[in-house]
């Protein structure tokens, strides 16, 4: 089943639909959500993505259903993870993968305004467009997907070290495109 007849039973409010989203998207949405909140508590973050998803849709209708169900997860994980940081304070690896994208980013004087935020997600979508796909695929999955530094190097043939220095350059990209770009 392909993404848009997925779609077309959630639009429908068919539970097939979420049947059949998670077959075909269960692996990514775990993923996910595991390398933020860690693999026991995945299911439950996918599980809960998945049911925000069946409340919005419709009148949602995304153009992409998976970057859609991706996102949902992600945003969920990281509410998890904060609620939890609350509870204990730790260093996990999405906590060390904020810290380090924190330092191009411009900072939040203010409570954040929906507006600002849509256009720095614009402004940083742009920007990795423009970057070489093994850059922007480290990128994403270091500040996308929260992927520890190890995991990184393992999954594209890297050394440690070789991935760090690509991250820290493509962050100094960022915050350079961002100054341009008047965030700053």
């Amino acid at each position: 089943m392909d993404e848009r007849d997925i779609l077309a039973l959630l639009l429908r409010h068919n539970e097939d639909g979420l049947d059949a989203a998670l077959r075909q998207y269960g692996k990514r949405l775990h993923a996910i959500a595991a390398g933020i909140v860690g693999v026991e508590n995945a299911e439950e973050c996918v599980n809960d993505a998945l049911f925000s998803a069946w409340n919005a849709i419709p009148p949602e209708q995304p153009k992409h259903l998976r970057a859609y169900l991706c996102k949902l997860t992600r945003n969920t994980a990281l509410n998890r993870h904060a609620q939890e940081s609350a509870k204990k304070r730790g260093g996990a690896a999405v906590d060390a993968s904020i810290e380090e994208l924190a330092e191009c980013l411009p900072a939040a004087e203010e409570p954040a305004k929906a507006f600002e935020e849509k256009a720095l997600s614009e402004a940083i979508t742009r920007f990795l467009r423009q970057q070489k796909p093994r850059s922007r695929r480290l990128f994403l999955a270091r500040y996308f997907y929260a992927m520890p530094i190890r995991d990184i190097a393992s999954r594209f043939s890297m050394r440690e070290g070789a991935v760090k220095s690509a991250l820290r350059r493509s962050r100094e990209a960022l915050h350079t495109y961002l100054t341009k770009e008047g965030f700053f």
